[in-house]
């Protein structure tokens, strides 16, 4: 097994990986995921873990954060994205990241991998320890909207077909929309979930 740095020749091999070996659509580690960071001049690393026949076995995607005062910390969103990997291998992917933290002066390397519960082990025995808060979600729902709305209702539990009731009752309605004022009145709404569940929202920016 070798550790790459990934160029723009292999851009169509990574997003072909990560879809594969995530049920998601891999978004948080695809190439257009570290190009959009790049155009919030965010500093990115694309790293691959590849076999004796250069096949991919591990993508990362980890994106340089800047702080102030002159602090920054790396962050994996959704990665690394790993197909079958040995934790020898798996250790040495995670030891070109913290090589990557010492050059860039990182306090902190944040990883959100998209593994199933219980491969936490891995990270702990990597020297990884459970964050305080969630940075992404803890698991995503994929809904098959082929179905008529009758049925998607009938497979949801009662207390949801109750507030989904309830919200047209209150005249709740749902619209795409381009308009600034919308936005601020969603931001608005945001802070004050995020007040009253307790939790800390993404910026407005």
């Amino acid at each position: 097994m070798e550790i790459i740095r990934v160029n723009d020749e292999l851009k169509h091999h990574w997003d072909s990986f990560v879809q594969t070996n995530v049920t998601d659509g891999g978004l948080l580690q695809s190439w257009q995921w570290g190009d959009f960071q790049k155009s919030l001049d965010n500093q990115i690393f694309r790293l691959a873990l590849i076999d004796d026949q250069n096949q991919f076995q591990a993508a990362v995607l980890v994106v340089k954060h800047e702080l102030q005062f002159e602090y920054n910390y790396l962050y994996c969103p959704r990665g690394p994205v790993i197909s079958a990997v040995s934790p020898p291998d798996l250790s040495s992917l995670f030891a070109e990241i913290k090589k990557i933290a010492k050059e860039e002066k990182s306090f902190l390397i944040r990883v959100d991998p998209p593994w199933k519960l219980g491969n936490e082990k891995q990270l702990i025995n990597l020297g990884f320890r459970k964050g305080e808060y969630e940075i992404q979600p803890k698991c995503s729902l994929m809904i098959d909207i082929t179905k008529s709305e009758e049925e998607l209702l009938s497979q949801m539990k009662q207390k949801t077909r109750y507030n989904i009731s309830l919200a047209e009752r209150k005249g709740v309605k749902i619209r795409i929309s381009n308009e600034i004022a919308d936005m601020e009145a969603f931001w608005q709404l945001t802070k004050q979930t995020s007040s009253r569940d307790g939790f800390s929202p993404h910026t407005k920016e």
